[in-house]
């Protein structure tokens, strides 16, 4: 629960470098859990294309690195977890640190909190929006995904807001088993994935967003916000993490296998892909339910699936148990 007699920071930072973006939200929870009874509203824009990778993925399985090389898209893992995020100049990003909110304080204790402000923003615009346990959504469309982390003993959340969004560049920066899993996968980015600029039908500016968030948050927050400088030793922790963070191996883990593709991908809350190699199908998955398979090998019993409850397969299809195993795993990682 939310201490009434703690203190609100907000911290604005614009056109920062991509590791930057990624390690002042860890710089700053460290520094605040030394201080009780303080909270901190983070906002930031970055000033050049990156893509980050949660903390537990594999960056050689999850991004075509030739690609990134080619287009000069830095690579930054982050310690928060969730999947991979492409961050562009045209973006706001929000990051919500709340002390006494670290492990073992449930995330979606952090959600409940954090999540509302950004929700606010998007009522504030007159816009259908509402919070989906860890996502924001405007008419089913995912405008915001949301990943958290434990910072000692601040609990920390990171999103952003896409004012606008390049689904065909995040499809080619994705490691992908095959075409058609590509295919797939922008055509149920453009059918699910939204942008301010979209929904309102005009560019946003990135100065109208950060505003727009800082009237939210103090809204649903019931408190004002006066935005405030880094402190010298936010500034020593930041240089540290930076430097950790510009090691080889904080990117590119000995233990990560360099020769795999990814075989899964969460569109939205419900909605993934999912990459069969036996059959060299592609499955996507909306609640349940398989929508469409791609696939190369021609065995009818497969294209049959399409439409069934991927709880049921082995019922019908008993040879298929094994696929309707892998399918549930992967289907489960995107309800959450």
């Amino acid at each position: 629960m939310l201490s009434e007699k703690a203190k609100w920071r907000l911290v604005i930072l614009k056109n920062l470098e991509p590791i930057r973006v990624q390690a002042i939200y860890h710089a700053l929870a460290l520094e605040i859990s030394k201080t009780p009874q303080t909270n901190i509203i983070l906002l930031t824009t970055t000033n050049k294309s990156s893509i980050s990778c949660g903390y537990h993925q594999n960056f050689y399985q999850e991004v075509n690195l030739d690609f990134c090389g080619k287009n000069k898209i830095a690579l930054v893992r982050r310690l928060a977890g969730g999947g991979l995020v492409l961050l562009e100049k045209d973006q706001v990003f929000y990051n919500v640190i709340l002390n006494g909110f670290g492990f073992p304080s449930p995330i979606k204790n952090l959600y409940s909190i954090a999540l509302k402000g950004p929700n606010q923003f998007l009522k504030d615009l007159n816009l259908n929006s509402k919070i989906v346990f860890n996502e924001i959504q405007i008419n089913n469309k995912k405008i915001s995904g949301n990943g958290a982390v434990s910072i000692e003993n601040a609990g920390v959340m990171v999103g952003n807001i896409l004012l606008d969004f390049d689904y065909e560049k995040f499809s080619k920066i994705l490691n992908v088993p095959s075409n058609k899993f590509k295919d797939l996968v922008e055509n149920q980015l453009e059918k699910n994935i939204t942008t301010l600029n979209k929904e309102l039908n005009r560019q946003i500016a990135v100065d109208e967003a950060i505003s727009g968030l800082k009237n939210a948050y103090e809204t649903t927050l019931k408190t004002k916000l006066v935005e405030d400088d880094l402190k010298d030793s936010e500034i020593e922790a930041l240089k540290e993490i930076e430097n950790e963070y510009r090691q080889k191996t904080w990117n590119f883990r000995k233990r990560d296998a360099n020769n795999v593709f990814r075989n899964f991908i969460k569109i939205k809350k419900g909605t993934c892909i999912i990459h069969y190699t036996q059959f060299q199908a592609d499955f996507l998955i909306v609640d349940e339910i398989i929508n469409k398979i791609k696939i190369s090998n021609h065995d009818k019993d497969i294209k049959n699936l399409v439409g069934m409850n991927i709880y049921k397969i082995k019922v019908k299809y008993p040879k298929f148990a094994q696929l309707q195993e892998e399918l549930i795993k992967f289907f489960e990682r995107a309800n959450v």
